[in-house]
């Protein structure tokens, strides 16, 4: 199964980079190689959600409103977080 998994991972990377990779040893060293190198970091996002978080009031919206956006906002953070 390792195998097939890092010969799926290696066929899926451009021609041009595949060579970078190709002596990791198993599977999650590939993986955390390339999360390393093209990982995206989501750490504006998380800081504009926070602020939005701290900053988000009531207003003129119902308190069930209130609470479903709120929450919304809390749930999109637990994603980004975890």
């Amino acid at each position: 199964v390792q195998s097939m998994v890092i010969s799926w991972m290696l066929n899926s990377i451009s021609k041009e980079i595949v060579e970078a990779f190709i002596y990791k040893k198993n599977a999650k060293q590939l993986w955390d190689e390339l999360a390393k190198r093209y990982g995206e970091s989501n750490s504006p996002l998380k800081y504009q959600l926070q602020k939005k978080i701290a900053t988000f009031s009531q207003g003129t919206l119902t308190v069930p409103a209130y609470y479903t956006k709120l929450k919304c906002l809390w749930d999109e953070h637990s994603c980004i977080v975890t």
